[in-house]
C-alpha cells in the first residue's frame, strides 16, 4: 500500500495545536512552523491515523529516577537512550504486557 499521507508540520506526531515544533531532534525545536512546511524529521502515524502504538504504551519506554524523565530503552529503535514524550512513537514499538 502507497504512503499518501501528506508529510506537513500539521501532519506531523511533533506538531502540536499551537504550531510549535516539539521534535527534540531538530535545530528549530519550540519554535513555530507553518502548517505547510515539513523536514527530514517528520514523524507521523500516531495523531494522524488513529493508532495506539504510542511511546506511553510501548515496553520500551521507562522512567528515569535521576532526571525524572521516560527514556527509550529499546535496542533496536534509532531513539534508544533519548528522551521521548508519551505520544511519541517509532518503527520498533512493541506493547506493553
Amino acid at each position: 500500500m502507497a504512503d499518501t499521507q501528506e508529510k506537513t508540520c500539521r501532519t506531523c506526531d511533533w506538531h502540536d495545536s499551537g504550531d510549535f515544533c516539539f521534535n527534540p531532534h531538530v535545530h528549530y525545536v519550540a519554535t513555530w512552523t507553518e502548517d505547510t512546511e515539513t523536514c527530514d524529521e517528520w514523524r507521523g502515524g500516531v495523531k494522524n491515523m488513529g493508532t495506539k502504538q504510542i511511546c506511553g504504551e510501548c515496553k520500551w519506554h521507562a522512567y528515569e529516577n535521576a532526571s525524572q524523565g521516560w527514556v527509550c530503552t529499546n535496542p533496536d529503535s534509532e531513539y534508544l537512550t533519548d528522551w521521548t514524550d508519551y505520544s511519541f512513537s517509532c518503527d520498533e514499538w512493541e506493547e506493553r504486557k
